[in-house]
């Protein structure tokens, strides 16, 4: 539950005047409701303590969530030494820099399946993603559903429209952008224009109900 944005407020002034409270930073940056004050206390935390990946980690996150790409890219790069390989190349992907996520995670034993086909679709690694078809009757039913577009668009790209039927069964029930995107592109490879039609109608809709899909 936050606290009340006056006393955040509050906090804020006494630390900024040299007065530091008895609060874990972390544990006020929790309560925020402003994610700017939540910015400010985990960078104050981390400062203190350097060494608290958690305290990292959130501060990833929100940088990625406000769109401060940037800023979280040169936080990971200074902060690498405290992460685990598996984290790093998880926040590589997140921030967009899909080669190095992929050179980490081809380097990991075990093999993470999906988070590869993953980089190897963001890559446009096409040929990569069909090498790996062979893994996707033996993966769990959410990782299925975290794969299924990727190996859609894998086969869409040779036009073996049958191996794409096979995946698109293989969709989430709930349908994102993304989704939509491929759903639009294939319908109209195969000239159903009305269906497609339909689905980029949804598309708009999803647009104008939900604007969370603009947010970094």
């Amino acid at each position: 539950e936050n606290v009340d944005p006056q006393v955040i407020s509050l906090l804020n002034i006494v630390d900024r005047a040299g007065f530091p409270p008895d609060i874990a930073y972390s544990d006020i940056a929790k309560k925020c409701s402003s994610t700017a004050m939540s910015l400010y206390f985990f960078l104050r935390h981390l400062k203190k303590n350097p060494d608290d990946t958690d305290t990292l980690q959130n501060l990833l996150d929100l940088n990625s969530r406000m769109g401060r790409v940037n800023s979280a890219r040169g936080l990971l790069a200074s902060m690498a030494d405290k992460l685990n390989k598996s984290d790093i190349a998880k926040w590589r992907a997140q921030l967009g820099e899909w080669e190095k996520a992929l050179e980490i995670y081809e380097s990991l034993k075990p093999q993470n399946t999906t988070a590869l086909i993953e980089c190897y679709a963001k890559l446009e690694l096409w040929d990569k993603v069909r090498e790996s078809a062979h893994e996707f009757v033996n993966m769990e039913d959410q990782d299925k559903e975290n794969t299924a577009l990727w190996f859609a668009w894998a086969f869409y790209h040779v036009k073996k429209f049958n191996n794409v039927e096979f995946y698109l069964k293989k969709f989430p029930d709930k349908n994102d952008l993304n989704v939509i995107h491929f759903k639009s592109m294939y319908l109209i490879a195969k000239d159903c224009f009305d269906e497609a039609k339909m689905v980029i109608q949804k598309g708009f809709e999803l647009l104008t109900d939900n604007l969370s899909v603009f947010n970094g």
